[in-house]
């Protein structure tokens, strides 16, 4: 019954969600399904761990101290931290 929601990725890059938005706007559908497909490889990182963890460690990586997951939801292992590191080391951030 709701009428929206946040997608976790624009907590880690809202600069590029936006700009989908804004190609989307645009008519630059081209373009903003180029922007969409290069964040594949972070949203497919998010299978890596459970849902909002992955999200959280994305962020403490990139800077922003957001703090663990609420229980019962815990922290990702290093080697999954790790693994999301490598995928975020893909992007300008």
């Amino acid at each position: 019954g709701g009428d929206g929601g946040v997608c976790g990725t624009a907590n880690i890059f809202p600069e590029k969600l936006v700009s989908i938005y804004n190609l989307w706007k645009e008519g630059n559908i081209k373009e903003a399904r180029k922007v969409q497909m290069n964040l594949r490889p972070l949203r497919e990182a998010y299978k890596l761990s459970s849902f909002p963890s992955t999200v959280k460690s994305c962020m403490e990586i990139i800077g922003y101290p957001v703090g663990p997951p609420r229980s019962p939801i815990s922290t990702p292992d290093e080697e999954v931290i790790q693994q999301l590191r490598e995928v975020l080391n893909k992007y300008e951030y």
